[in-house]
């Protein structure tokens, strides 16, 4: 298996004592073991430990899931389900009445597809479509809200192109996903919106294969070696950067991470070259019609400053995620995704300087990052800030 990217050996077993004593504590007197515990995390681990927000995410549904499910409880002390069913069945994780929910919502998305007239989409794609009510919070496939599904009255595409939104973890980087997103729904030009965790060649096709066309986006955060080859495929890759100490400050408050992984860097560094467009967190939290501008005339798409505003206001407006602590699959958000105090400053101008946006309270930490990372943070100037 893959041990979770940067994580030092004692922040990785320190998560997992935390997790096994959270998932020994959703049982009640009696009910289980700590093997059973032990059991799980080890399967949370095995299936999502290559991402460490992943895995600690996945722990917090199946924890929340035995908390409130008896009847789940019982089956899996019993031995009628085991640890690996529970993974590769994410309803079980489901109450009687989220389950009745999802049937629901799968029955009207499937008189959708047949009658073509309710969404206005005109074809549903196998393998490619979700509903949203019972994927797994890396789900890859096309998740569309209400006004995006209303795109067949919109003109129509005579090509389409991949985009490619790359920014590294807590730099941004769903932001610009959604400003992507929302700039084509905006100009009502048909897009695609998806998660990968890993890009590949047949995963990018099948997406630019689907009807009707539609410009596929994507948000992703690793590089790998191999992306050299599948790059040029995207007409468009946007990337986001931020102070490092403002990453290790957001990795802190999200109990992520303690410290900044080399390959954080150096991961950056790669789709640098190969970016068209690079845009600092701090421009976006002081100023982000500037950066909306940029994004829109790399799209080709046009905007009077009103329209921006609007896009901007639809930004500052997006939910976190409002199904527990699942992630928003059209958003991309979760809980906790965006501190307060964020809230409270993006779009402030120039009255958020860098300390307030990137304040990290260790000092000896921030120097630490000021030396090992001095490249990065001398390239967009943070060292001097």
């Amino acid at each position: 298996m893959k041990r979770p990217r940067g994580s030092s050996c004692a922040v990785l077993e320190a998560d997992r004592q935390k997790a096994r004593k959270l998932l020994a504590s959703s049982f009640q007197e009696g009910e289980t073991s700590e093997a059973l515990a032990t059991e799980l995390e080890g399967a949370v681990l095995e299936r999502w430990g290559a991402a460490l927000s992943d895995y600690r995410a996945q722990m917090r549904s199946v924890v929340a899931a035995l908390r409130r499910s008896a009847p789940l409880r019982h089956r899996l002390c019993c031995g009628e389900v085991d640890a690996a069913r529970l993974l590769d069945e994410p309803e079980l994780l489901l109450t009687e009445q989220q389950r009745a929910q999802q049937a629901t919502l799968r029955k009207e998305s499937l008189e959708r597809c047949l009658n073509t007239s309710l969404g206005q989409l005109g074809l549903y794609v196998l393998g490619i479509d979700c509903d949203g009510s019972s994927c797994s919070i890396a789900c890859e496939r096309r998740h569309l809200e209400s006004r995006e599904q209303m795109r067949g009255k919109w003109p129509k595409l005579q090509a389409n192109h991949l985009v490619i939104c790359a920014g590294p973890e807590r730099s941004g980087s769903t932001w610009l996903y959604n400003a992507v997103r929302l700039l084509h729904l905006k100009a009502q030009v048909p897009c695609d919106s998806y998660w990968m965790t890993r890009l590949s060649h047949a995963k990018l096709e099948e997406r630019l294969r689907a009807q009707p066309l539609a410009v596929v986006l994507v948000k992703t955060h690793e590089w790998s070696a191999d992306y050299a080859e599948l790059v040029p495929m995207a007409k468009h890759i946007f990337l986001t950067h931020r102070d490092l100490r403002g990453v290790v400050a957001s990795y802190r408050r999200v109990q992520w991470e303690l410290a900044i992984p080399d390959a954080y860097v150096s991961e950056h560094m790669e789709w640098r070259r190969n970016c068209s467009l690079d845009i600092s967190y701090e421009e976006i939290m002081r100023s982000p019609l500037v950066p909306l501008k940029l994004i829109a005339e790399q799209l080709k798409l046009s905007f009077t400053q009103e329209q921006l505003r609007e896009v901007q206001s639809d930004l500052i407006q997006l939910k976190r995620s409002h199904c527990g602590n699942a992630v928003c699959q059209v958003t991309k958000l979760w809980p906790d995704h965006r501190s307060a105090e964020t809230e409270r400053l993006q779009g402030k101008g120039c009255a958020a300087n860098n300390a307030e946006l990137n304040e990290l309270k260790d000092e000896a930490y921030a120097q630490v990052l000021n030396t090992r990372f001095k490249e990065y943070q001398m390239l967009y100037g943070y060292l001097n800030d």
